[in-house]
């Protein structure tokens, strides 16, 4: 039998790893380095500018108090900006700051060197069925989720 929350823990080392070690070219020598939560932050916000840092939980994964060290953090760091919402003057929404196109490039291409060096005994389909069952692990069943709502 497999044990898969071993597999997964396994799994996430050797994700840290390969993130890790590549050593991608910075665009400018000062653009910021960029952690995998910081690059997740990027990419969700780069994708879907303007998200409320609610949402961007939800997107990330990353828990509600350390998402918001992190965006702090970044928007010292001018890789993002966050401002107020016009719908609700309680909410901020998240966009990139002046340095976040450079960190979103960085982020980008750690991403790719990692993924390269996670799949690189894989074949495409095999690549393609992990990220598939990966992200049912993770999103779910819609049918479960509703089923759960209504107990």
């Amino acid at each position: 039998m497999h044990d898969i929350i071993h597999l997964i823990h396994l799994a996430h080392q050797r994700a840290y790893e390969a993130w890790a070690a590549p050593k991608v070219k910075r665009p400018t020598p000062t653009t910021p380095c960029v952690t995998r939560s910081q690059a997740a932050v990027l990419q969700a916000v780069a994708a879907e500018p303007g998200l409320s840092q609610t949402v961007l939980v939800e997107r990330t994964g990353i828990d509600r108090s350390t998402l918001s060290d992190i965006v702090r953090r970044m928007c010292g760091a001018r890789m993002l900006k966050r401002g107020r919402t016009k719908d609700d003057a309680r909410v901020h929404a998240v966009t990139l700051g002046p340095k976040g196109e450079d960190a979103l490039a960085v982020a980008n291409a750690l991403s790719a060197e990692a993924n390269a060096a996670l799949t690189r005994h894989m074949t495409a389909a095999q690549t393609q069925s992990l990220v598939d069952a990966l992200r049912l692990l993770y999103v779910g069943n819609p049918c479960d989720r509703a089923a759960e709502r209504a107990a």
